[in-house]
């Protein structure tokens, strides 16, 4: 075994998002045009329950927005009749609205990043031979193959 061949994890339109393994193989996948990857349906089904996740918590956060201006608007037309009694009532269901709002907005922040650290860069650069990094001139170089051709393999 000399060469390394390595299974892709893939996005949308087909472009390469990760590398999930790489095995020492005698011949490496890495200019065929059929690349190995990583089950699509696995992550599309990943990430529709995930944008399920995150949408959902932006409708919850719509609506707590709508009632909380709501509330405001009925406090200021009614704030003259209101005694302080209600007033404090009111600020309170405003301050529980607020809290609600930021503990939301920081699930959806957290899902975000989540599928952020999950599946990487969102469009992966191109490379050119003189773009290598040092690793990748390397890998050229155990495999036989020119830059110009390894970068070719992996754009």
């Amino acid at each position: 075994y000399r060469y390394l061949s390595p299974v892709f994890d893939m996005g949308e339109n087909r472009r390469v998002i990760g590398l999930d393994s790489v095995g020492l193989v005698n011949r490496p996948n890495l200019l065929n045009n059929a690349i190995n990857s990583k089950g699509e349906e696995e992550m599309d089904k990943e990430i529709s329950e995930l944008s399920a996740k995150i949408d959902a918590l932006g409708k919850q956060i719509e609506e707590l927005s709508a009632n909380f201006a709501a509330s405001n608007k009925a406090e200021a037309v009614n704030a003259k009749q209101d005694d302080a009694a209600e007033s404090e009532a009111n600020a309170k269901e405003n301050n529980a609205i607020e809290e609600k709002i930021t503990a939301l907005d920081g699930q959806v922040q957290k899902l975000s990043s989540l599928l952020g650290a999950f599946f990487g860069k969102k469009e992966l650069q191109k490379n050119s031979a003189s773009s290598l990094s040092d690793e990748q001139k390397k890998v050229a170089s155990l495999l036989g193959l020119s830059e110009e051709e390894y970068a070719k393999g992996i754009k």
